[in-house]
């Protein structure tokens, strides 16, 4: 029989809890029925990474892909509406200028791909066109 979670600081299988590793434990108790490879709500998903590289499969605008690294990192949690911060990316302010400053870099290191026509786009390395 598996603990829940709500039993665990009061109960016997407190040491399993204690022991167990972060990823592990989200997987099974925090991260629900929501496909592994992509962001559940919970802070601090390690499937942030992964739900970078979905946001990025097929090339999207430089303010789309400043707003999943935004994501990827922290700063928006879900459920976010890239609509509900296109502000931050369109006006001068250091979170949007520094996101945007960012993707070359990431471009430059192999980590993404860019391309300037028809315009400045980001996609993730690897994939099809």
């Amino acid at each position: 029989m598996v603990p829940t979670v709500g039993r665990a600081a009061a109960s016997a299988d407190f040491e399993i809890f204690e022991w167990m590793h972060y990823v592990c434990f989200h997987y099974e108790f925090e991260h629900g029925d929501i496909d592994v490879d992509m962001e559940c709500s919970a802070g601090g998903c390690p499937s942030r990474q992964a739900a970078l590289n979905v946001a990025l499969a097929n090339w999207e605008d430089w303010d789309v892909a400043a707003f999943a690294l935004g994501r990827a990192i922290g700063l928006y949690e879900l459920p976010t509406d890239f609509q509900r911060f296109k502000h931050v990316f369109w006006t001068e302010n250091a979170v949007g200028s520094g996101l945007h400053e960012a993707l070359n870099p990431l471009a430059e290191a192999g980590i993404l791909e860019r391309r300037d026509e028809p315009d400045t786009q980001f996609r993730r390395k690897g994939t099809s066109p």
